[in-house]
């Protein structure tokens, strides 16, 4: 749990209750640093560098 704290820390994953269960999902920041990293992964890429 703890990764999963720190995510929600950085707001890239928020919490939600239904009832007993607890739901996550990823917050339009968390979106926007997926697609951020993925330029990255690509750009590491082009110079043989591996994420």
């Amino acid at each position: 749990m703890r990764h999963l704290t720190r995510l929600m820390e950085l707001g890239l994953v928020e919490e939600a209750k239904d009832g007993d269960r607890t739901l996550y999902g990823i917050t339009n920041r968390g979106v926007e640093f997926l697609k951020e990293f993925a330029k990255v992964e690509r750009f590491a890429k082009a110079f043989g560098i591996t994420i």
